[in-house]
């Protein structure tokens, strides 16, 4: 299960972060309570998991191969990014970031579905290009209808109130069916997860990032890009959920917000370009470019970190001149608390002739902690056989080209020699 903790926690993030995307203009402009907003987005969020989020990840699964490793890496780096962006209060995607992780992995394993990565790339540059067109659309159509009906101001807002309910939960049902790919599906590539698991875990996730920590982003999108009022609002939300659920039936796990905020645009084209604070917008559009580059690079950080561990600084060995001069190159392999000290082999190059017992004084002077570790139990074999049992019982065995010396302490915890 703490293999998960890296998807999970990016299923957090992008709850977090994208649940603004579906109620964060309604709940901006006191339509609806936040508490409502969570509970509905969290689940239709789940229910668009189940439903339609399979489509998503066979997209992602066949960009790069996967290893449980690889798996655990890319979800970190990519939920680290997303974090970085949501405390920032700046609304990013959660699909550069996952994506630019699996980049990260690709460019680490050399093999990179190139045909499909610029699929997915691509329907990047379509998206808020589809919510701008597709809002621009709505709100003439929703306009014409709202000015037929003859209605009051109390009917008005109750009307606007239940459609922006909605509207809102078929906007979490397109987030889940569309980015809970972003959340797992890099384990059901590592083989890790089946895809019904991959999406449940996926969908629980996110609605937990919603009840958790959107609020503060909620804000971002409803206040800092346009002043919106309730029927803007509608049309945001529905233009973003209708560009998100065709990017799912296509099978692009798509940025949200890149939906919402091309959508945003629309409904300021309307109304007139001043409405827009475009110093939010640029922030936007800079959080959309550094996050895949982030995500990409904390993921080459972090599998360099996992393949890090220590080995002792070792000092060119120096050798033991007993009056020849040819010189010959042997390996040394170390087992149990001597492999600690020195690392699993070391080459020596010593001179022609030199004998095992003059190479254990050599290795004593030139690893630090190595004379303390050898006592009257340490067996050094040469070549398979015993030759040294303890310091007081030292057979004359010179080492020769080639020769291959085993270090063992009493114990090696079973190990064969080489």
């Amino acid at each position: 299960m703490l293999y998960f903790l890296g998807g999970i926690f990016l299923g957090w993030s992008l709850g977090a972060n994208d649940a603004a995307n579906v109620f964060g203009s309604a709940v901006s402009s006191r339509m609806v309570k936040f508490w409502t907003a969570a509970v509905l987005a969290s689940t239709f969020v789940l229910i668009g998991a189940l439903l339609e989020g399979d489509a998503g990840i066979e997209t992602y699964t066949g960009l790069t191969q996967m290893t449980l490793r690889h798996a655990v890496v890319s979800s970190i780096a990519a939920a680290a990014a997303v974090s970085v962006m949501t405390i920032l209060g700046l609304p990013v995607s959660t699909s550069q970031a996952a994506v630019g992780a699996i980049l990260g992995i690709g460019l680490l394993n050399r093999q990179l579905n190139l045909v499909g990565l610029g699929k997915v790339v691509a329907c990047w540059f379509g998206t808020p290009v589809g919510g701008l067109v597709t809002a621009l659309f709505v709100y003439k159509v929703l306009a014409a209808l709202y000015n037929r009906l003859n209605i009051n101001l109390f009917e008005s807002d109750i009307g606007l109130r239940l459609c922006l309910i909605g509207a809102g939960a078929y906007g979490a049902y397109a987030l889940g069916a569309n980015n809970v790919a972003n959340v797992t599906a890099v384990f059901v590539g590592a083989g890790m997860l089946t895809v019904f698991s991959a999406v449940l875990i996926g969908g629980l996730s996110i609605g937990f990032g919603i009840m958790t920590f959107s609020r503060r982003v909620m804000e971002t999108v409803g206040k800092k890009l346009v002043k919106l009022d309730p029927f803007s609002a509608l049309v945001v939300v529905l233009a973003e959920a209708v560009t998100v659920h065709i990017y799912t039936v296509v099978g692009v796990p798509v940025s949200t917000s890149q939906a919402v905020v091309g959508a945003v645009l629309g409904v300021g084209i309307i109304k007139g370009i001043n409405t827009i604070r475009r110093q939010t917008l640029r922030n936007i559009l800079l959080g959309w470019f550094l996050t895949p580059v982030i995500a990409c690079f904390l993921a080459l950080a972090i599998d360099f970190a996992f393949h890090l561990r220590y080995v002792p600084q070792q000092s060119s060995m120096r050798s033991v001149d007993p009056g020849f001069g040819e010189v010959v190159k042997n390996r040394v392999r170390f087992f149990g608390s001597f492999r600690d000290l020195a690392g699993k082999e070391i080459e020596m190059t010593v001179a022609e002739g030199l004998e095992v017992a003059d190479l254990v004084r050599l290795l004593e002077e030139e690893i630090e902690g190595f004379a303390q570790d050898f006592n009257d139990e340490t067996l050094v074999v040469l070549n398979d056989r015993v030759v040294l049992r303890d310091k007081g019982q030292i057979e004359s065995k010179p080492v020769k080209e080639g020769d291959v010396i085993g270090v063992f302490p009493a114990v090696s915890g079973g190990e064969g020699p080489f």
